[in-house]
């Protein structure tokens, strides 16, 4: 049996934990089978009789990460949904490559320590909250998908900051206003008929009053309070 360069008997849990900290550092793409050979002091070849490929590992990193996760304690719905949806959101905090999975990967891979969260919620909804089945996993379904992607645009705006060098919470809208600059003034002018990957720099900024439109798009990704109310509004254009 393969030893790592610490003494230990090679395993897919310590091939797990090496990937996760590089991953920590470098992100996904750093994670091949000849690096984590290489960290753990082994050749590429023994890792491949604990792990047969890197979606393997990928898998062995989501459910290691959940396990970090102490699943909350007592039986009542709010209080346990609530207990979970803050763990998750810290979890991928610490651990942001989470974000870059697939939407597989990332929403539905049911590992061992993921699957006991989702029992967990799934119980108290049935034997607290009065759900059947069906209606507990779909509520579990889209908190779980809240969850994420509320805290893959927190993730995104605070790399943004860092882009720009901005102390936290708070990003220029001049910023905005540049990295906007490609809308087309007709589509900056009708926002209820046109999707937005981000609100256009002219609507964030003309003015001192942030429109109701922009308020529902950031409350939609859990960033109001870090977003409209930290913007710095230029002053109208002439």
């Amino acid at each position: 049996m393969a030893q790592t360069a610490s003494g230990k008997a090679l395993s897919a849990k310590l091939i797990a934990d090496a990937a996760v900290k590089v991953a920590d550092v470098e992100g996904l793409d750093a994670i091949t089978m000849r690096r984590l050979a290489t960290e753990l002091g082994v050749t590429p070849m023994a890792a491949y009789r604990h792990v047969s490929n890197k979606d393997e590992v990928l898998e062995l990193m989501v459910d290691l990460v959940y396990g970090e996760i102490d699943p909350p304690a007592g039986t009542d719905w709010r209080a346990t949904l609530w207990a979970i949806a803050q763990a998750v959101r810290t979890l991928i905090l610490r651990h942001p490559w989470l974000t870059r999975l697939s939407a597989p990967q990332m929403l539905y891979e049911l590992t061992p320590h993921r699957l006991a969260l989702t029992e967990q919620a799934l119980t108290a909804l049935h034997d607290d909250g009065g759900l059947d089945l069906d209606a507990a996993m779909a509520a579990c379904r889209t908190l779980s998908t809240y969850v994420q992607g509320a805290t893959s645009s927190e993730i995104g705006l605070r790399d943004l900051m860092d882009d720009h060098g901005c102390p936290p919470a708070r990003i220029p809208a001049k910023d905005f206003r540049r990295r906007c600059a490609g809308y087309s003034p007709r589509a900056a002018t009708r926002p209820s008929s046109a999707t937005f990957s981000k609100p256009p720099a002219r609507m964030i900024c003309n003015g001192n009053s942030t429109p109701a439109w922009i308020r529902l798009w950031t409350e939609s990704r859990g960033l109001c309070r870090d977003v409209t109310a930290n913007l710095t509004p230029l002053a109208p254009e002439q």
